[in-house]
C-alpha cells in the first residue's frame, strides 16, 4: 500500500512540476499584447497567478506528503528489523569490565604474536 502511495506522489509531484513550468511560462510568454482590454489582461494575470500559486501548493503538500510517507515506512522497518545493542548497563550484568579487560588482553596477545613473528622472520 505504501509503495503504490509513493508512486502516486511521485507521478503527481513529476505533472505538477510540469503544470507549474507551464503556468510559469504562460505568465512570463503568453502576454496577450498591447490591443487587448484591460480588464481581460488583469483576468489573465489574476487566474494564471492563481493556478501557479495552487500548483505550487499542491506540490509543496505531496512534497511534504512522500516525505512523511517515507519516514513512517523506515521507521516501521527499523523497529521491526531493529538489533539490540547493549549498553553499559547491560554490559555490566553480562560481565562488565571483566569482559572488556578479557577482550583488551586478547587484543594485545594477538598484537604482541603477530609482533614476534615478523621480527622472527625479520631477524632470520
Amino acid at each position: 500500500v505504501n509503495k503504490c502511495m509513493m508512486e502516486s506522489v511521485q507521478t503527481h509531484v513529476l505533472m505538477g512540476s510540469i503544470i507549474l513550468a507551464v503556468c510559469f511560462s504562460m505568465s512570463i510568454e503568453g502576454y496577450s499584447g498591447v490591443q487587448t482590454e484591460r480588464l481581460l489582461d488583469t483576468l489573465w494575470l489574476l487566474f494564471t497567478s492563481w493556478a501557479a500559486t495552487f500548483t505550487f501548493v499542491a506540490l509543496w503538500l505531496a512534497l511534504r506528503f512522500q516525505m512523511k510517507i517515507s519516514g513512517s515506512a523506515r521507521e516501521r522497518l527499523l523497529r521491526r528489523h531493529r538489533f539490540m545493542v547493549p549498553d553499559d548497563l547491560v554490559v555490566g550484568k553480562m560481565g562488565g569490565e571483566n569482559l572488556v579487560d578479557q577482550m583488551a588482553d586478547f587484543h594485545n596477545w594477538v598484537l604482541t604474536t603477530m609482533e614476534d613473528m615478523t621480527s622472527a622472520q625479520t631477524d632470520e
